[in-house]
């Protein structure tokens, strides 16, 4: 799934008249410069173009890897991390003006480009309004925009991670993207308006019945937020 996705970037690219030349990005007009002492970024998580809106508020540190900040997010949507995922700078991933880090299997496949574990927090988004990107499941393509609100004071013993609070539960996995998750509501509004294959999905992704979409708890979203202070 991951070299088509490099392939669908290269044929964007060309399409738009920009020919792929990979730019390094310590080179990158993209890259902010990495913050002499860390602070705190409250940001706020949205997957996008989910209606009613599905988002969570954290603190986060500021020199936090992407790839633990992937860990953050998978814990505060509620997601199972069963899935490929790619951040970018700049816009959504495999888009031509945005600049992708390579996740774990990006590079087990030799791809080229920058490792997410070696991209910190700060070097994407620095002041309020920027914008980091981050698409998980490539089939479902759940795509979310993390948006920073405010630059905090941080404290010694602050966690890597908080979320302050947050609007509805994460979509089940593998339930067809946004189009699907929007069936299964409409199942659970009225199951005899609904085709038999919304059916045949409700009863896989719940085989008891029962699913609360308004459902989140900011104090089980922290329980599960465990992450080493980085380095």
């Amino acid at each position: 799934m991951a070299d088509s996705h490099s392939a669908l970037s290269a044929l964007l690219a060309a399409y738009s008249g920009n020919p792929v030349k990979p730019v390094p990005w310590s080179a990158h007009p993209l890259r902010r410069r990495r913050r002499s002492k860390p602070v705190s970024y409250r940001v706020r998580l949205d997957l996008l173009d989910a209606r009613p809106p599905i988002w969570r508020r954290l603190d986060l540190a500021s020199n936090l890897r992407l790839d633990q900040v992937h860990t953050v997010i998978q814990v505060a949507m509620g997601w199972s991390d069963a899935h490929l995922h790619a951040f970018s700078a700049g816009g959504r991933p495999y888009m031509p003006d945005s600049y992708q880090f390579l996740n774990q299997y990006e590079i087990e496949q030799d791809e080229p480009g920058i490792p997410e574990s070696e991209v910190r927090l700060d070097e994407v988004v620095m002041e309020p309004g920027d914008r980091l990107w981050y698409e998980y499941d490539f089939g479902d393509s759940w795509n979310h925009v993390l948006k920073l609100e405010k630059v905090l004071p941080r404290g010694a013993n602050d966690p890597a991670a908080t979320c302050l609070g947050g609007r509805r539960a994460c979509p089940p996995e593998d339930c067809g993207g946004l189009a699907g998750y929007e069936g299964l509501l409409a199942f659970a509004e009225d199951p005899t308006l609904a085709p038999d294959w919304v059916k045949e999905s409700w009863l896989h992704h719940f085989p008891d019945g029962y699913f609360d979409p308004a459902a989140f708890d900011v104090t089980e979203v922290n329980d599960a937020l465990w992450l080493e202070e980085p380095q």
